[in-house]
C-alpha cells in the first residue's frame, strides 16, 4: 500500500501560491480569511467604488454619479447605528421612500437623476422631440410659472434651515450654474437630512406638472 497522504496544515496552505490550480473551496478559503499572497477580489472589498467607476464610464449616467452617494454612509444619514459605515449602495436611498403615496414624483424624479427624463412636444423656445432637462428647470418661459412657485418654496426651505454644516445654501443655490443647480434639485447631499427630504418634496411637486 502507497504512503497515507498527510492533511495540510494552515501554514502550508499560506505557503501555496494562490495562483496556482487549487479547488474552489480553497480559492474561497484563501479570500474569506485574507491569507497573505492571496490576490483579494474587488467586488468583496470596494463595490461603491467599483459602482462608481462604472457609472462614470458611461456618459449617460454621468449626472446620477454626480448624485449618489458611494462612501459609506455617515451618521447623520443613517437609519439606525447598525448602518453606520455601511456601504451606501447597500440601502435604497431615502427619496424612494415616497413611493408609497407619490409613485408619478420619485418615477419622474429617478428618471431625471438618470438623465433619462425628456418632455417631449414643442415648448415654444426652438426645441422640438426631446426638450432638455436643463431647459425645463431653468429657462423655457412655458414653465416659468411653475418654476417660480417652485423657488419660493426653495427659498423658505434654506431659510428654515440655516446651519454651519449645510453644504449649501440660498446664496449659494441662486448663483450657482445650471449644473449645481439641478444637481441641488435632484438630490446632491446638503448635510442635513431634513433639508435634503423638504427639497426632494418640492421637486417632485414640480416635476409632475
Amino acid at each position: 500500500m502507497g504512503k497515507r497522504r498527510q492533511p495540510m496544515d494552515s501554514d502550508a496552505i499560506q505557503r501555496r501560491d494562490p495562483s496556482t490550480s487549487c479547488s474552489w473551496r480553497t480559492r474561497w478559503n484563501i479570500c474569506i480569511h485574507k491569507i497573505p499572497h492571496a490576490p483579494t477580489p474587488l467586488p468583496l472589498l470596494c463595490a461603491d467604488a467599483r459602482l462608481h467607476m462604472e457609472c462614470l464610464q458611461m456618459p449617460s449616467l454621468s449626472l446620477y454619479s454626480s448624485l449618489r452617494c458611494f462612501t459609506k454612509i455617515p451618521k447623520q444619514y443613517a437609519w439606525s447605528k447598525s448602518q453606520i459605515g455601511k456601504p451606501a449602495s447597500c440601502y435604497h436611498e431615502t427619496y424612494l421612500d415616497a413611493w408609497s403615496h407619490d409613485r408619478t414624483g420619485v418615477r419622474l424624479k429617478f428618471l431625471a437623476r438618470c438623465n433619462a427624463l425628456h418632455w417631449s412636444g414643442y415648448c415654444g423656445c426652438g426645441f422640438s422631440g426631446r426638450i432638455p432637462l436643463h431647459h425645463i428647470f431653468f429657462d423655457c418661459p412655458s414653465f416659468e410659472p411653475a418654476r417660480t412657485s417652485r423657488d419660493a418654496r426653495l427659498f423658505k426651505i434654506f431659510q428654515s434651515h440655516i446651519h454651519p454644516e449645510n453644504s449649501f445654501n440660498w446664496e449659494t443655490y441662486i448663483s450657482a450654474d445650471n449644473h449645481l443647480k439641478l444637481q441641488i434639485c435632484l438630490g446632491k447631499r446638503s448635510g442635513n437630512p431634513v433639508l435634503d427630504k423638504k427639497i426632494d418634496t418640492v421637486v417632485r411637486l414640480f416635476l409632475r406638472v
